[in-house]
């Protein structure tokens, strides 16, 4: 059965038969639910392979269609960044190199800051240059909208939770696992009263992952080791940090930057005798024990869904939204008890990608009941 044997039955060409497979715009929605029929009756079936190598022939041939726009919310353009940027200039880099390797061009548009385009203008220029992919960068703030773009006439992802809005395939770091893993890792290594604290806008940042993960485990948990959480209205300060330490004695700390081992050094406190922390995300180079996010893995993976929407010749916001959620990798380090000997590796079952730990093991220390009064700088 060929495209030919469809065209003849439906009465209609070849390319109006190809045009209504791939749900292209081009042909009338009921005649292509009727050229559909026709191919379903009649067991066509076309070629994956033979239909990749035509959309690229086809995208290689129109002006702007190998380029992805990627709209960003930054205050400058990420090109006139005189700094490298935590995270988000290493997923810029990996967007570009996934963008490359698959035949197409990233380019950036900003869209805040003064003479930005519109919602309505930006449809307009991407429709003009025939850009028919754009990728939606994290960053900026969720509190920042995207322009109101016309999304019928495009394909896109947004990697993260910006956009929230709108129904769209999205990526994300799954950082639900990752806190998964660390809470089984840590009891089994005999900690009991764990605590996590972070600041508002991160945990609403991160579509309440972190802390979701985390309250869902407590109530496993006796009452009597249930840390509430410590959670700031922007950042968490060292003085909120410590004076709920003092108040609720964790053994051990969930933390979303690398200042924990600072701020407990200077409240006395021996790490890891006295208390252990764990960082998550483990974005800065560090010691500490923690999750690493597989950025580049992410980024193209990002790059990934889009492509299979442009071969697909899907345009417009999905009827059931995809979110496609990317492992990371437990290191481990200086900054918690480390396992017995023998355990082997423990984990969360569907959890974060390897177990391996990146370091050489240490022998355990003393905990604090071992090693003296366990109450040393709570006082």
């Amino acid at each position: 059965m060929t495209l030919q044997d469809v065209a003849r039955e439906a009465g209609c060409s070849p390319m109006a038969v190809s045009l209504a497979l791939r749900d292209s715009p081009r042909v009338a929605a009921d005649r292509r639910e009727e050229i559909k029929a026709v191919a379903a009756r009649l067991g066509y079936r076309p070629n994956p392979l033979v239909s990749a190598w035509v959309a690229t022939r086809r995208r290689r041939n129109r002006s702007g269609a190998g380029t992805i726009a990627l709209l960003s919310k930054f205050d400058e353009p990420m090109s006139q960044w005189r700094e490298r940027r935590e995270f988000y200039s290493d997923f810029y880099d990996a967007l570009r190199e996934r963008t490359e390797v698959l035949g197409f061009r990233l380019e950036e548009i900003p869209t805040h800051g003064p003479g930005r385009p519109d919602g309505a203008r930006l449809t307009q220029i991407l429709r003009a240059r025939g850009i028919q992919g754009v990728l939606l960068m994290p960053g900026g703030g969720t509190d920042r909208e995207f322009p109101a773009v016309d999304w019928q006439h495009f394909a896109v992802v947004v990697a993260g939770f910006h956009g929230r809005e709108m129904p769209m395939h999205r990526t994300a770091a799954n950082f639900h696992a990752a806190v998964g893993e660390v809470l089984v890792r840590l009891e089994a290594r005999g900690y009991r009263r764990i605590g996590m604290y972070l600041p508002r806008s991160l945990d609403f940042d991160q579509s309440y992952l972190l802390s979701g993960r985390f309250l869902s485990w407590q109530q496993t948990q006796p009452e009597s080791n249930r840390v509430p959480m410590l959670v700031g209205k922007v950042a968490v300060t060292i003085q909120e940090f410590q004076r709920w330490v003092r108040r609720e004695r964790p053994d051990c700390v969930l933390s979303y930057h690398h200042h924990p081992g600072e701020w407990l050094q200077a409240m006395g406190l021996r790490v890891p005798d006295d208390i252990g922390y764990v960082v998550v995300p483990r974005w800065h180079p560090t010691t500490a024990a923690g999750i690493e996010t597989n950025r580049r893995a992410l980024a193209h993976t990002t790059v990934n869904l889009l492509v299979r929407e442009l071969f697909l010749n899907h345009r417009g916001l999905p009827s059931a939204p995809e979110v496609v959620f990317i492992g990371g990798c437990w290191c481990e380090g200086d900054s918690i008890r480390p396992p017995e000997p023998g355990l082997g590796t423990v984990t969360e079952a569907g959890s974060v990608g390897s177990n391996v730990p990146t370091g050489p093991l240490r022998t355990k220390k003393k905990t604090p009941a071992e090693s003296g009064d366990p109450r040393r700088g709570l006082e």
